[in-house]
């Protein structure tokens, strides 16, 4: 394995205390501005880099964050997770709690229709987080377009008056999403960012 490899020159090395610190000032850092989407991706890749073993307890403990997650198909085994964003039409803040958490059932029984999990699902009110973890043979464009069409449709349908009064020809949703692959220390960093989402009353 790569971190067996003492060798590596590339590979930075740290402690289990210093690369935690790491990963929690990573956090504090992320900023995901509807401006910004190309910076946020080019912060998560800072944070997924090699690392080094330095002793047996940073390497357990990475072990102990995947071994759990790694899923079984019929011919394959994989830990695949993406980390969406879905953005209201015109940026408007429609959403409530209430909203948010109709949404959250709608995300998890597409997920489930796709042979997927939700694994976190929170937002503002103009935007949603959502960590999915999927099998191989789904196709990331096609589970966007699932989700975004069933939730809107749902939520048209409940008319809330938040909705109503700021969108119009039948759309909840805007056009464009970000889709962001993750694993491992990222995995953790995107679960916090999504749950400390300032989830509106």
């Amino acid at each position: 394995m790569i971190f067996a490899e003492r060798r590596l020159s590339a590979v930075i090395c740290v402690s289990l205390k210093k690369f935690q610190q790491k990963l929690t000032d990573f956090a504090m850092a992320l900023s995901l501005r509807p401006a910004l989407p190309l910076s946020f991706m080019r912060n998560l890749q800072v944070v997924n880099i090699l690392i080094l073993r330095y002793d047996d307890t940073l390497y357990d403990y990475w072990s102990m964050e995947t071994k759990s997650d790694i899923r079984t198909g019929r011919h394959c085994v994989f830990n695949l997770h993406v980390h969406l964003v879905f953005v209201t039409k015109y940026r408007r803040r429609v959403f409530t709690a209430a909203i948010l958490n109709d949404l959250r059932a709608s995300f998890s029984k597409v997920c489930n229709d796709f042979e997927a999990t939700l694994v976190e699902c929170d937002g503002e009110g103009d935007h949603v987080h959502l960590l999915v973890t999927y099998p191989p043979k789904v196709a990331i464009a096609k589970l966007v377009n699932s989700l975004k069409g069933v939730s809107s449709r749902l939520i048209r349908s409940k008319g809330y008056p938040s909705v109503e009064r700021a969108l119009w020809g039948g759309s909840l949703w805007s056009p464009s999403y970000f889709a962001a692959s993750c694993g491992g220390a990222p995995l953790s960093i995107v679960r916090q960012y999504i749950e400390a989402q300032k989830t509106p009353p």
